[in-house]
Formats: structure tokens, sequence, C-alpha cells
């Protein structure tokens, strides 16, 4: 078993098991290709995740829990994550050139991108400690991540351009931002301040970054549990911050963006997830920003 330490980001664990979960659970919806689920179960079983999620009995243990915390929160991050996926095919097919994956946390959309397209320059931002859990893990599985620039990254104090080193206007370059699962943690001035930092540096951007809905002053999923909101509190990690999605393109507007996309879990699992009737969490957006 991998030793990380304490201040590796608990929720980004939390999302490889909800993967591997319905990787488990519904083999035959095909939320990503079955070689990159494989790897998700390989990097689980190394960052210290068990094994019982291959036993049927197991996973209607880790179901009935997940209704005391977050109830649906396991096939909606699987369905987040194929949207994202979806995104990134349809934004490299017109040629973008530069990927930047900011938070990516223990995802593996770099890797995937290794393996489809060329980049002149594939980056991935986070904090040192959970981005050093993931490289350790991918060295153990011998995974070949020569390709990815790994650097580490706080958002709350660190720039996207200037850690990259994009201080000046990247005006030749088209690139996508992937920002998942992390503008929560901010404040509506550090999320500001980020959309600001992109739309001023870079000219020719798709920004596919997840947020959540603000619920009548709750930044949380529906029916999320005081189990569940203590816990974030008690590692650090809890929600600060959501807007309307009615409200989304007014910000944007503000921060030289506008609204390309915007759509959520309950959606896509409309239209392609008919035949099942699972609970999905509700509450996370996934949109695309690009140059106003």
């Amino acid at each position: 078993m991998l030793k990380t330490k304490k201040s590796v980001s608990k929720t980004a664990k939390v999302v490889v098991r909800n993967l591997c979960y319905v990787y488990n659970q519904y083999p035959c919806i095909d939320f990503l290709d079955k070689k990159s689920m494989m790897l998700y179960n390989r990097l689980m079983s190394i960052l210290g995740g068990s094994k019982l999620l291959s036993y049927q009995w197991y996973r209607c243990f880790y179901w009935f829990t997940e209704k005391f915390t977050i109830p649906g929160l396991a096939i909606h991050h699987a369905i987040r994550k194929r949207i994202i996926w979806d995104l990134y095919k349809e934004f490299t097919d017109e040629g973008c050139c530069q990927l930047i994956i900011i938070g990516g946390g223990f995802d593996l959309l770099s890797l995937m991108a290794c393996e489809r397209s060329h980049y002149h320059e594939l980056i991935e931002l986070d904090r040192a400690e959970t981005q050093l859990a993931k490289i350790n893990a991918l060295s153990l599985l011998g995974v070949d991540k020569t390709n990815i620039q790994f650097c580490s990254f706080d958002l709350i104090k660190d720039s996207v351009s200037r850690t990259c080193g994009h201080t000046a206007p990247q005006k030749e370059k088209q690139t996508i931002i992937v920002c998942e699962g992390v503008l929560m943690y901010l404040t509506e001035k550090q999320v500001r301040n980020f959309l600001l930092d992109i739309s001023s540096n870079y000219k020719s951007f798709y920004l596919i970054f997840t947020f959540m809905n603000n619920y009548s002053g709750s930044f949380h999923f529906r029916g999320t549990t005081l189990v569940a909101k203590s816990w974030l509190n008690l590692i650090g990690e809890p929600f600060m911050w959501g807007i309307q999605a009615d409200e989304l393109e007014r910000l944007l507007s503000s921060c030289n963006m506008k609204l390309l996309h915007q759509t959520d879990s309950t959606k896509w699992a409309r239209e392609h997830l008919v035949e099942i009737k699972a609970l999905i969490a509700e509450g996370e957006y996934i949109a695309v920003a690009v140059p106003a």
C-alpha cells in the first residue's frame, strides 16, 4: 500500500473509489473505455482502496452507506467524467494543442489525452502532496508519464498563468483548460481571480469547469446529510462557493468570458441511462466558457 501524507486530498480519493464502484456495479454502461476504468481500479488498490468493490454484497453495503452522506454521488462522478471526456474529444478535434488540468487529483484525463493525440504542452496543476501521491502511484503501476508536466499548485494562492510560465497572453496556442470539482472549495473572490487570470492570459481557450448550484444559500448537493458536511469540514475541504445556473453567464461576462455550454449529470442520464433508475446526486453542473 502506498503511504501518503495526511494532507493528500481525501475527496480526490473518494472520486476514484466512486468510479471503481460504478464500473463494477454497472459494467454494461460505457462511462469511460475499459482500459481507463481498469487503470482506475489498479490506482485505487495502490492508494489503499479495498478490492471488495468487485463483490456484489460489498457494493450493496457501499450503496447503503452513501445514503447517509451524499445519495447518488458515485454515479454522478462517473457521468461527470464521461461528459468532460466527450467535451475534451470534441474540442481536440478542432485542433487544440495545449491541455492544462487544474486540481486533477487522481484523474487520468492526461494519460488518456497522451494516447489520443499529441500536445505541445500537457500540464497538470495540483497541491504538492496529492500530486506526489499520484506520481508515486503511477510509477508503481509502470505507467509512462514522461509527456506530462506536473507542477505544484494551490489555486487559493497561485495563478495558473504564472505557474505554467504563461505570463504573456498566449495568442498562438489553442488551449483546453479543465477545472473539475475544484471551484466549490474557493470563495467568490478567488473564483473571479481565477477566471480573470484565464481570460487575461489565454486568448484562445475552452475552459471546462464544474460548479455547484446555489440552492437557497446552500452550495451542496441536494440531500447532502450533516454527516457529509461535517466530514468535509473535518478534513479541511468544505464547500464554500456556488452560483445559480441562470446567473453564471453574468459572472462569466464580468470576467471577459462567455458561456458556450452548460449541462448536468441528470440531463445526461435522461438521454443515455433510460433503462437504469439509479439515484443521481443533483447540484453540480458542467460548463464550458470561451473568450468573450
